[in-house]
């Protein structure tokens, strides 16, 4: 995720009373091990190739996790939540990036 939009992400999170962020890491870092260190409600990631599959496997470990997975331009959000529900959201905001993650007690962002 770039820089710039994941200081976007972090500033709306932090701004939620009902969020805490629970750890921020960068691409490097195996989505599985964040999550399971943080253990966040939801996980904020880029949408970069393996994404998906990552999402899919942390899933199947837990049915109260939510990833958020954003593209590099933020033109498209994807929800990946449960087994195996997909939505895509289209283009990211503030307010929709705060509606998805309303009711999470905590997130993490990933690069």
């Amino acid at each position: 995720m770039p820089v710039l939009l994941q200081e976007i992400t972090r500033v709306a999170v932090e701004a939620q009373p009902w969020a805490e962020l629970v750890g921020e890491y960068g691409a490097d870092v195996p989505l599985a091990e964040a999550v399971r260190v943080t253990r966040a409600n939801v996980a904020i990631v880029g949408a970069a190739s393996g994404v998906e599959s990552q999402a899919n496997a942390l899933l199947e470990a837990s049915r109260s996790l939510c990833v958020l997975a954003i593209s590099d331009d933020g033109r498209q959000t994807v929800l990946h939540e449960l087994r195996p529900n997909k939505a895509p959201l289209g283009e990211v905001s503030v307010e929709r990036l705060v509606e998805m993650a309303r009711g999470a007690v905590s997130v993490t962002v990933q690069a």
